[in-house]
């Protein structure tokens, strides 16, 4: 899953990848994606073969953001995020520079003062996901028990499980306090 937050404390468009070999049906993927409050934001999806964030699936989310940002030369963005390989690819540098969006790339392994969506958004929506996959394993046991046929978790149930989790990890709240964590001020717009 790809995600962020805005100087105005509010959530960036997710952008969920999936592996090649997941089967999810149309009712999971037209339900699953959590809400975002940017007001042309939109979660997406995408697949590839090892279901994770590759240099094409990066450029992808550059283009969903371009669009919900209305990026132009005129109008940048600047992204501020780690230097995960697949955000340094030449197409998506080339692509960043014809469209009037700003890289800036955190040195790795730095304080956790620099991390801010490490520490405050993923560290919040992994616990509750974890939380969230347990509470769906316990209820298809719980199913299995009654009659029911199947107790592992689907590619459906994995995916729904993300649903709750991200939308409380990317709360106003927790944007709010994640640009707090990185020292940009106090109030809405005070981002970099």
């Amino acid at each position: 899953m790809l995600g962020g937050s805005d100087g105005q404390f509010r959530d960036i468009p997710a952008f969920g990848v999936f592996n090649d070999k997941c089967s999810v049906d149309a009712h999971t993927l037209a339900t699953w994606a959590p809400s975002c409050r940017h007001p042309r934001g939109k979660a997406t999806y995408g697949w590839n073969e090892k279901g994770s964030v590759n240099g094409s699936k990066f450029g992808e989310y550059l283009g969903i953001l371009k669009e919900a940002y209305e990026v132009t030369i005129d109008n940048p963005l600047l992204l501020i995020l780690d230097g995960v390989q697949t955000h340094l690819n030449m197409t998506n540098l080339k692509y960043c520079r014809e469209h009037g969006i700003h890289l800036v790339l955190r040195p790795p392994n730095t304080s956790h003062l620099t991390q801010n969506e490490d520490l405050v958004h993923f560290n919040v929506f992994k616990k509750l996901l974890r939380v969230s996959k347990k509470e769906r394993h316990t209820a298809k046991i719980m199913e299995r028990l009654e009659g029911g046929v199947q107790s592992a978790l689907t590619a459906d149930d994995l995916v729904m499980c993300c649903k709750a989790p991200w939308e409380d990890a990317f709360s106003a709240t927790r944007c709010e306090m994640a640009w707090k964590v990185a020292g940009s001020g106090d109030g809405p717009g005070c981002g970099l």
